[in-house]
């Protein structure tokens, strides 16, 4: 879900920080990209502040497949916690100075 960067509607546009981050239609792929390859001279109404903003003035016939290309990239989810795999809990040993995972921590 894109969120706004402004609350309401002003009364100009904004001003584009072209010091941020840049997003660019490529148009080979069909889709908008952040990777600060755009091509010099570049004309800013192609230049925009979020993937949203490009793909949806660039690609709207193509909008899905643009956002999802842009989105960031999860190659591994995390579980929500760890899973029992019969390994045994690691401890401290306080009187070596180390940590143990021999099963006598309780």
């Amino acid at each position: 879900r894109w969120e706004a960067t402004t609350t309401s509607p002003t009364e100009s546009p904004t001003e584009l920080d072209m010091n941020g981050v840049l997003y660019y239609p490529n148009f080979m792929k069909g889709v908008c990209v952040n990777d600060g390859k755009q091509p010099p001279g570049i004309s800013k109404q192609f230049l925009f502040s979020s993937a949203h903003g490009c793909c949806s003035a660039i690609f709207a016939s193509n909008y899905e497949k643009c956002v999802e290309f842009t989105a960031p990239k999860v190659t591994e989810v995390p579980s929500a916690a760890p899973s029992g795999g019969g390994e045994k809990e690691w401890y401290p040993d306080y009187e070596n100075g180390g940590c143990l995972n021999d099963g006598g921590s309780s």
